[in-house]
């Protein structure tokens, strides 16, 4: 993440080495997510507080990739692309938000944070084009769910 909130555009070739490495991973999930944008997790309710939740982790990890590819596509010019990866970030940020306990909708919190500040970080080092397409894509109702629901957000800007 370090290369999201830091990075410049003289920095996207180590970005681009380093999104190599799962890059057929996410392209497999961002297929599955189009799909299905729902997961089903199944949960042994019988185990109490001992009660694991490790799919959650694995969301925010998927996810922090997702934005800096978003990132790096970005700056390349491939504003189709960016939106795409914000797009799948998005889905899981929506099924964490819609789970039945504080640590999903924390997650969900989160990766919405990280999606926000990786289109803010577009809005500066991309082209004039390309910042244009995210912050209108950014305002589109795909991108304006909260806990399941659709709001209006242009009226809180």
């Amino acid at each position: 993440m370090d290369l999201l909130y830091a990075g410049k555009k003289q920095d996207l070739p180590i970005l681009l080495d380093y999104l190599k490495t799962g890059e057929s991973t996410r392209e497999t999930i961002s297929k599955a997510m189009a799909r299905q944008p729902s997961l089903q997790v199944e949960h042994d309710f019988d185990e109490g507080t001992f009660l694991l939740l490790p799919e959650f982790a694995s969301f925010k990890s998927v996810c922090k990739d997702y934005v800096l590819e978003a990132f790096a596509k970005a700056l390349q010019g491939d504003s189709e692309g960016a939106k795409r990866s914000l797009a799948t970030a998005n889905r899981f940020a929506v099924v964490s938000l819609k789970g039945n306990f504080l640590i999903s909708m924390l997650v969900g919190q989160s990766i919405r944070k990280m999606i926000y500040i990786s289109a803010l970080r577009i809005q500066e080092e991309a082209s004039t084009e390309v910042a244009a397409a995210i912050a209108d894509f950014m305002l589109s109702p795909e991108m304006a769910i909260v806990s399941g629901t659709i709001c209006d957000a242009s009226r809180y800007c």
